[in-house]
């Protein structure tokens, strides 16, 4: 009885071993991005701190609504070198359009990913 158990997993051994040695080409990678109206509370060589007001929208690989864009921002003092776009503009007062972005992706030559803040003046019509 012992025999015929180590014949099969002998077999069963045999048979999926290549699929767990095998190399796959499979890329695994997700997104995200948060729109806010923001205002600048304070501004510092290393950091900016921030306050979200008005949601103007979320996307991504998975559904990025008003709580989930708060939840993925999460502390507002934001390192300046999060910053990709608009340093200029970051004065105390100033009310912008704060876009939060997020992107990661497996490649074949290792992981790579991407985190950041861009600021832009509001549109003219809000």
């Amino acid at each position: 009885m012992i025999k015929i158990k180590f014949k099969w997993i002998i077999a069963l051994g045999t048979f999926i071993s290549p699929l767990f040695f095998t190399s796959t080409h499979s890329h695994a990678s997700h997104w995200l991005e948060c729109n806010f109206e923001v205002k600048i509370n304070q501004v510092s060589a290393t950091h900016v701190r921030i306050t979200p007001k008005r949601f103007r929208g979320g996307d991504g690989s998975v559904e990025m609504d008003r709580r989930s864009c708060l939840r993925a921002i999460g502390n507002t003092n934001v390192p300046m070198s999060q910053v990709n776009q608009g340093k200029n503009l970051l004065h105390p007062g100033a009310i912008l359009h704060g876009r939060w972005a997020e992107y990661g992706a497996m490649t074949p030559n290792g992981a790579i990913s991407s985190r950041g803040w861009s600021f832009t003046p509001l549109p003219k019509d809000d």
